[in-house]
């Protein structure tokens, strides 16, 4: 055997095993054959299919492409820069030093004892895993809109049996006994990837946890005798900006007809063109863009299409009703119950269509330093109570002067808001007043059947 090319295949497209969760995706064979082996595999591949791989490693020969008639004009070859954070101990003590890094860490030690750990124990891994997905549910439901380990959990079961086989390096920085940053990533001879799990938690966002996290990391990682921190490609203008101290570049081959090859070619010049003129925009800015856009408001009434009911939303000081189908809430509230504080809440809010906006207006509200109130029944969310303390910014960037409470989600199965309201105000020993700062949506509706 020559070489190994595993792939797979959907509607005459072949592709790596995995597509995206494979993070780099790349054919196995000798220098010494390998130029023969990917070219005459490649020519037999597209006779009948296409390819796509997406992103090959940065050490990969691949002057082939260029070498080859036949394949050249069927091939669009683009590459991107790979941030790579290399372990060196005395770098990385001298960022942690610095004033800001230093402040936010003497901040959060002022709240209780802050350590950094590695995960070893399967026992260990398995129980914080829960936590771990929720932060990263949380963060990545509302800037990207997307639920990977809600919608399959079987990347839960996968994490801890590649972490079983020691193949993941796992840490967590915590503030006394609660984990505000972590990293899962795959591990690979000197280097660990920035593949699997990196979280943090929204209620310290100011204190940058999960950059504190990373740069604690690097030092781990060189006493444990890694070199390389691999921050992976995509997403390379934030954080990962900060982290670098070198950059590899990796590449992605998209093997189609010459036409359509053509076509990609140009259609990427053009796009590249354009972010140089009208700068770049990424796709947290435009989801973010979209929520925060004035949307138009709601009067509370209902819309009295048959199977449809109005829920009422406060979205960054925007109140709005979303229609929605009475299938998509219980029909029995059987007991009211609330909870603060708990991000597991947030992620059971039932309505697909509003999701993003509702997770996004939530991390919002969290790293502004509002409290929330999670109120379920028969183990459905119902609604979302905040309180919202003197000094935090209001929509328009301005500081309040009175504290208050707002509801940013309540549906009409919530029978009486007022008398759950006055609960929590009792239960958390919060002034008596603020129940006349509520402004209460209204429902000409009768509750759900």
């Amino acid at each position: 055997m020559t070489g190994l090319f595993p792939l797979v295949e959907s509607d005459r497209q072949l592709s790596y095993p995995g597509n995206n969760l494979a993070e780099y995706q790349v054919w196995l064979s000798n220098p010494k054959n390998n130029t023969s082996f990917i070219t005459k595999g490649l020519e037999l591949i597209r006779k009948e299919y296409t390819l796509h791989l997406k992103y090959i490693p940065s050490k990969t020969p691949l002057d082939w492409v260029s070498n080859n008639g036949p394949l050249k004009n069927s091939i669009f070859l683009k590459e991107y820069p790979q941030p790579v954070m290399e372990c060196d101990e005395e770098h990385l003590e001298r960022e942690l030093k610095k004033k800001n890094k230093k402040e936010k860490i003497n901040r959060l030690k002022r709240q209780g004892e802050l350590s950094f750990d590695r995960v070893t124990s399967v026992d260990d891994f398995n129980t914080i895993l829960p936590n771990l997905v929720e932060q990263n549910e949380f963060r990545k439901g509302a800037i990207y809109g997307k639920l990977a380990f809600l919608e399959d959990s079987r990347r839960v079961d996968f994490l801890s049996k590649t972490f079983e086989k020691n193949l993941l390096h796992a840490s967590i920085l915590r503030l006394n006994e609660e984990i505000i940053a972590s990293n899962v990533g795959f591990i690979t001879g000197e280097t660990v990837h920035l593949q699997g799990l990196n979280t943090h938690s929204p209620f310290y966002a100011k204190h940058s946890p999960g950059i504190l996290h990373f740069l604690m990391l690097g030092i781990h990682l060189k006493k444990d005798h890694f070199r390389y921190f691999d921050l992976t490609p995509g997403g390379v203008d934030g954080y990962k900006a900060k982290l670098a101290t070198t950059y590899h570049t990796c590449y992605e081959i998209q093997m189609d007809s010459v036409f359509a090859t053509k076509k990609k070619q140009v259609k990427d010049v053009i796009k590249s063109k354009a972010k140089t003129l009208i700068g770049k925009k990424s796709k947290k800015a435009s989801i973010l863009s979209d929520l925060f856009n004035t949307p138009s408001k709601g009067n509370g009434s209902v819309n009295h299409q048959e199977g449809q009911i109005e829920i009422y939303f406060n979205i960054k000081g925007h109140q709005l009703n979303v229609t929605a189908g009475k299938k998509e809430l219980k029909n029995v509230i059987k007991a009211i119950s609330y909870k603060k504080n708990e991000i597991a809440d947030l992620l059971d809010f039932p309505l697909d269509i509003k999701k993003t906006e509702f997770l996004s207006d939530a991390m919002y509200r969290i790293e502004n330093g509002q409290t929330f109130y999670a109120i379920k029944g028969s183990d459905q969310l119902i609604a979302t109570l905040w309180f919202i303390p003197i000094g935090t910014k209001d929509p328009d960037g301005n500081k309040r002067t009175r504290e208050q409470l707002e509801f940013s989600y309540l549906a009409p199965s919530l029978d009486k808001p007022t008398s759950t309201v006055c609960k929590i105000i009792k239960d958390h020993g919060l002034p008596e007043h603020l129940i006349s700062t509520l402004n209460m949506p209204l429902f000409n509706t009768t509750l759900l059947e």
